[in-house]
């Protein structure tokens, strides 16, 4: 019996927390301006806006034939890359983000690019056959990917000088804190130095597709561009194009 009341209590808390983030996603929605193409162009930096999935904060606005850049309320903190790999005669396993595997994503410019190509190739390493000497294949995983599965297709992760393009001019994480915290998200702190993952790779031949590039943000300086080892954990923000 005391299985069944905890297994009931755990589903009504799951059922709660549910009916909580929808509460709270209705809310922030009636506080955002909704995205038309008529009412592109009328938004600035910071401004709430919501289409038919979800809620964004204007990072770049829509200016004449430049598209605008929306940020995702979903935000999160994780790894870009790592993979789990099994030896069957010592039973062990082991986690390194340096399998050198090239990802072809190394556009400076275009996220959508380099998001499409990392989801096709997690789709296609999930599909490896064994090596000759009946080793299963190393496990790949792309934990930044998730984010993007978990919200849809149509946003994607920024590359490199799309991330540093939103942070140049405007520090947007105050703005974007402000809302992020209204739906239980992780914010991105503003007093001390931030990671935050592009999908950019860093095809260097010198870090041998160990290493992505991320955009560092400190409190007092201006964005600067660093490479480093995939299975480090920083920021993930994802972007839409209007």
């Amino acid at each position: 019996m005391s299985i069944l009341k905890n297994l009931g209590e755990l589903a009504f808390n799951m059922a709660k927390a549910k009916a909580v983030d929808y509460i709270k996603d209705i809310q922030l929605k009636s506080e955002a301006a909704h995205l038309t193409d008529e009412s592109r162009v009328q938004f600035h930096t910071g401004d709430l806006v919501r289409d038919d999935k979800r809620c964004y904060i204007v990072a770049k606005p829509r200016i004449a034939d430049r598209d605008g850049i929306l940020v995702a309320l979903q935000s999160g903190m994780d790894k870009w890359y790592y993979r789990l790999t099994y030896c069957p005669y010592s039973k062990t396993v082991s986690q390194d983000g340096g399998c050198r595997l090239e990802t072809k994503a190394n556009d400076r410019t275009n996220g959508l690019f380099n998001t499409t190509t990392l989801l096709q190739l997690d789709h296609d390493l999930a599909y490896q056959e064994h090596n000759p000497y009946g080793c299963p294949p190393p496990i790949h995983r792309f934990p930044a990917l998730e984010y993007v599965k978990k919200v849809g297709d149509d946003i994607y992760m920024p590359a490199i000088e799309e991330l540093y393009d939103i942070f140049i001019e405007t520090d947007i994480r105050p703005r974007l804190n402000e809302f992020i915290q209204k739906i239980g998200g992780t914010s991105i702190p503003t007093d001390t130095e931030v990671l935050i993952w592009s999908s950019t790779d860093n095809q260097n031949k010198s870090v041998f597709g160990e290493e992505a590039l991320a955009l560092v943000l400190t409190p007092n300086t201006q964005p600067v561009v660093r490479s480093m080892p995939k299975n480090n954990e920083a920021h993930i923000l994802l972007i839409k194009r209007f």
